[in-house]
This record gives structure tokens, C-alpha cells and sequence, in this order.
């Protein structure tokens, strides 16, 4: 690592599109915005960005200032000549501490030792001890014939953005690790991502980010499978194998102790299946909640079964299991020669315990499986009204950012994490409030409801509760936050509206139009439909949709007209 080249450009293009999910000090989403704006292309600046992205350069302008020079916005000036060669790599920006003690031992003739209590007195800001170290300043600098006004002038910038200054050696400490974890992503990035997901596996939303951002880079996050997971994400041929270890309520010992029994069984020349493995695995080790858990996540889908019935046979797995332990502890013979001598009669056993009659629907197994890894990794609740919910949103929450702060929106989606507290100091003491997430299928956003709008809307309340959210919109903090003013369901928000239906279309479409006459001919109400043609030049044509085409708009309307046009083709307008 320590001879990787400094200026790899493959690096600095992974920097530069702000996909730093996993690499060292840059993955919040203000310092994203800060690599975006200044846009790095050499190492110095990397080294720059770790010290500005603190609360004194954000706050005092400084970040702005190092932005606008950098890209020549803004005439790079220099407080004297001397200070040239010192603030050359920062723009005439006065960025690290070594800068302060530099230019006071250059101008005004300090000893490395005055310099450093200068800068140690520039980060205290005790004005007495500013006024003394001022007063030699001035002095020394005018016996290097710098002008009084001049040498002022070069002290007040020293005072201003001198004091937010930022330790250099430790920057560059920082930023050679950041760059070394950027290159790592840029040019492996599999097993980067393999790698950052086992360190997370304790912060089920750490992990859900880092597979978000996997899977947005073309590398798929596959399920967790008994037959081949371990306690560790790791790679397996162009995607990332869902660790064991990160699924809820298992634990090291229980992982261990399921991998040893896999591999009892298939010395066995058995398969994995949860019947087998019941018998083979430490009972002491691998506990009921583990089982289920594994479950739940999905572990055992290979051997062809519904989670559901799966999970309907643990008991009696577990009871087979408990059996097998104790007949093993009494010295009753290997279970698993019995097993070779016996053949299939044994694997057919293992199958003959689940029942399919008992499978969850695709409703109960998502929630399942949020519940046993801390989000949706098979499929998402909202997939099949996910031009519904780009209907009801003003955009969708990985777009929010580039909104106003205090922006007014409506964003449709589903209630995760959901908490309610109690206020307990000033005017609201006692009243209940609350915090959740609203979750898309493009990201979530942090939602606050405030005492008054919970009691108006608590009883819609829910986690796993599918709503439209409106609210103002906070996008000066780390990340944005809605201020929720109003809750209600999907359909209390369809039934509120009172504009027209807009099915966007090509000439590419003609023959799909009989299906989506009969679609709408199976959902008549009240609302004008409109056709939005654009043709092959571009240019853009609407027209009413003629006879008495009206429409109620529903849920099932837009599921079905999605499934003929695609998603994103039919939108709410007031026309």
C-alpha cells in the first residue's frame, strides 16, 4: 500500500463522482458535497479537503473561498509576497496551522518555539494573548521592511482563518488513508465492499448503505445461503455473499458452529437442508432464534421451499435435532453412517416434514426478512406501486438534496424505525412525538413529527405503514430532514386529488393502446385522462382522451398501466 502511485486516475474519478460510501473520512454527505465542489486532482488537495470539512472553514468561508480559487472563480491573492511560496498549494488560503507558524516565523522573524505558542494561543482565541502576540508581529514584520498597513492586513487574515486551522501532518495522515481505501474501491472494488460490509455487519443501516451502493455499481448483494455463506460477506463470482454473521440473533458461535455441521453433512454426502442440519449442529450453540433468523433472511431458499413452510417445520426439526444430540452424548452410534447406510431413504425423510401449504405471501416474507437483517434485500414492499409513489412525490428522496432549504414537498413511501418519545422540559412537556424514516425505492429520508401533527395523525402511524408525507424541508444539516406538517394514507391522498391523469407516450406505443383503453375502461370515475404524445423530432403533443374516458385513480390503475407502458409513464397533473 505504501507504494501505490499518488495520482492514480482511476481514484481521483471514483473522488470525483462522489461514490465514497466505505472510503476512510469521506462518506458523510457533506463531505460528498465538498469533494463535488472542489473536485480534487491531486493529492494536496485531498489533504485539503480533510481540513476544511470541519465546522470553522464550513462556517467562516473559508471552504467557499478555497473552492471559487481553485476552479478561478476568484483571483488567487496573497497577503505579501513572502506568504507566496507557503500558501502556493492552498490558493493564498490560510488552511493548516504550519501555515500560521510559517508565516510569522518568515515575516516577523518568530522562533519555531513563538510560532507555536502562536498557534496555540490562534485556536484558544484569548484576546490578551492575541494583543501581545500582535503587538511583536507587527514589530518584527516592519523590521523586515513590510509596511505597517500591509503587515495589519496580513496579521488579520492570520486572526481570521488562522484559528480554524487544521494540524497538516495529521491531514496527511488522514488523506494518505482515504486515498489508499479510494483506491482500493476504484480498482477492487468486490472485495472492497466485501471487506467494509464484514467490519459493518453490527449496524444493519451501515449495511444496507454499503449494498445499496454495491449494487448501484453493477455488483449483486446475493442472499444469504446455508449451503454457502460463511460468518463474513464475501465475494463469490461478480457479486457479494451475504454473511452470516449479519443476520439478527445468530452470533459467532452459532455461525461456527452451523459451518462446522455443513461440512459433517457433506462429508455425509447429504445436502444442508434444515432437517440435516438440525441433527448435526450443537444444539448449545445454534439456538431456535438463530435458526429462525437464518430463516427469515432467506438461508434456505435454495432447497426450493417457501420460508414460510420452512420455518413451519422448525420445531419438529429442532425436536429431531435434540434426538440426534442425545443419542450422540449416550454413545449411541454415528448418525451419520447410519445416514450412508440408509441413503434415500433418509433424504427423503428431510423433505417430507414441509408442508407448502403453510408458505407466507410476498407481503409477510419481506417483512420477515426486514426484520431478520434490518432491510429489504429480496425484493422491497413498494416494487409494485412504485409509479404511484413517483406520482404522489414531489421527487423521490435521493433527489432531495438538490431542493431548498425550506422547501415545501410531499413524498410517498414507508414508515421504518418509527419511535415516539416524550417530551419531557418547556411548553410541549408531556405531549408525545415522534421519529421515523420514510423509505422509497431510491433511499429514505429522516422524518420529525413534532406534538401537534403526531396527535393529529397517530393513528396512521405505523411502522411497515405505506403513507404520503408532507412537510418543510431541512437540508442545512449533514443530511435532509422533513419537518412533518401532515400524514395520510396513499389512499386519502389519491382521494384529495383533484387534477387529471397524464399517460406519457411514443409512436412506439400504438399497439399497446387498445390494452390501456380497456385498463381504464375497468376503472371509470371522475378524472379527465390525457395523452402526452411526444413524436420522433421531439416536439410534444396533449390531448384529452375522447368519449367518456374518465378515471378513479387508484393503486390497481397504476400497478396495471405500469405493467403495459412501463414505470414513470402515467403522472398526476392539474390540468
Amino acid at each position: 500500500m505504501e507504494t501505490l502511485p499518488l495520482d492514480d486516475a482511476a481514484t481521483f474519478a471514483l473522488l470525483l463522482s462522489g461514490e465514497t460510501q466505505g472510503v476512510f473520512q469521506l462518506e458523510s454527505d457533506g463531505m460528498r458535497k465538498l469533494i463535488t465542489r472542489l473536485k480534487p486532482d491531486c493529492f494536496e488537495d485531498l489533504i485539503a479537503i480533510l481540513a476544511l470539512y470541519r465546522p470553522g472553514p464550513l462556517e467562516s468561508g473559508m471552504a467557499d473561498m478555497f473552492c471559487r480559487r481553485k476552479h478561478g472563480e476568484e483571483p488567487i491573492v496573497y497577503p505579501h509576497p513572502s506568504t507566496e511560496q507557503i500558501l502556493k498549494d492552498t490558493y493564498g488560503c490560510i488552511v493548516y496551522q504550519e501555515q500560521v507558524m510559517l508565516i510569522s516565523n518568515n515575516l516577523a522573524n518568530f522562533s519555531l518555539n513563538e510560532a507555536d505558542n502562536l498557534r496555540k494561543a490562534m485556536g484558544k482565541k484569548k484576546p490578551e494573548i492575541m494583543e501581545r502576540f500582535s503587538t511583536t508581529f507587527l514589530e518584527g514584520a516592519q523590521k523586515n521592511g513590510c509596511e505597517r498597513s500591509v503587515a495589519q492586513d496580513v496579521w488579520d487574515n492570520m486572526v481570521k482563518f488562522g484559528g480554524y486551522g487544521f494540524n497538516k501532518s495529521h491531514s496527511t495522515a488522514y488523506a494518505l488513508i482515504s486515498y489508499q481505501t479510494a483506491y482500493l474501491k476504484a480498482h477492487h472494488r468486490a472485495d472492497f465492499m466485501a471487506a467494509n460490509l464484514t467490519c459493518e455487519m453490527g449496524d444493519s443501516d451501515k449495511v444496507k448503505l454499503l449494498c445499496d451502493d454495491a449494487r448501484g455499481a453493477g455488483i449483486a448483494i446475493l442472499p444469504p445461503a446455508i449451503e454457502s455463506s460463511n460468518w463474513g460477506f464475501e465475494t463469490e463470482g461478480k457479486g457479494i455473499r451475504f454473511g452470516m454473521g449479519a443476520v439478527k440473533g445468530t452470533g459467532s458461535k452459532a455461525i461456527e458452529a452451523l459451518v462446522d455441521a455443513r461440512e459433517a453433512v457433506a462429508n455425509a454426502g447429504l445436502p444442508p437442508t434444515l432437517n440435516e442440519l438440525c441433527r448435526q449442529a450443537d444444539p448449545s450453540a445454534v439456538g431456535r432464534v438463530a435458526w429462525e433468523a437464518l430463516i427469515k433472511a432467506g438461508a434456505f431458499d435454495a432447497g426450493g421451499h417457501n420460508r414460510g413452510a420452512v420455518l413451519h417445520t422448525l420445531g419438529a426439526a429442532l425436536a429431531d435435532g435434540a434426538r440426534a444430540a442425545e443419542d450422540r452424548r449416550a454413545g449411541q452410534g454415528d448418525l451419520f453412517a447410519l445416514a450412508q447406510a440408509t441413503g434415500e431413504a433418509v433424504r427423503e425423510e428431510a423433505r417430507d416434514g414441509i408442508d407448502d401449504r403453510q408458505a407466507w405471501d410476498s407481503a409477510d416474507t419481506l417483512r420477515a426478512e426486514y426484520e431478520a437483517i434490518g432491510f429489504y434485500l429480496s425484493g422491497h414492499p413498494l416494487e409494485d406501486r412504485a409509479g404511484l409513489m413517483a406520482m404522489l412525490s414531489t421527487v423521490p428522496t435521493n433527489e432531495l438534496e438538490r431542493l431548498s432549504d425550506g422547501a415545501q414537498v410531499s413524498l410517498a413511501g414507508l414508515i421504518v424505525g418509527l419511535s415516539q418519545v416524550l417530551v419531557k422540559t418547556g411548553k410541549l412537556a408531556g405531549r408525545k412525538m415522534a421519529r421515523f424514516r420514510l423509505e422509497d425505492l431510491h433511499g429514505a429520508v429522516n422524518v420529525i413529527c413534532f406534538p401537534r401533527t403526531f396527535e393529529e395523525c397517530a393513528g396512521d402511524l405505523e411502522d411497515g405503514a405505506v403513507v404520503v408525507a408532507r412537510g418543510k424541508l431541512e437540508t442545512d444539516g449533514e443530511e435532509p430532514t422533513l419537518i412533518l406538517s401532515e400524514l395520510m394514507t396513499v389512499e386519502a391522498a389519491l382521494g384529495r386529488f383533484e387534477g387529471s391523469v397524464v399517460l406519457s407516450l411514443t409512436p412506439e406505443d400504438t399497439a399497446l393502446l387498445p390494452r390501456i383503453k380497456q385498463i381504464l375502461s375497468e376503472h371509470r370515475g371522475k378524472r379527465h385522462v390525457y395523452l402526452q404524445v411526444t413524436g420522433t423530432d421531439g416536439s410534444v403533443r396533449r390531448v384529452r382522451a375522447g368519449g367518456d374516458c374518465t378515471v378513479t385513480i387508484t393503486a390497481e390503475l397504476t400497478s396495471e398501466v405500469d405493467k403495459v407502458l412501463g414505470r414513470g409513464r402515467m403522472k398526476l397533473a392539474r390540468l
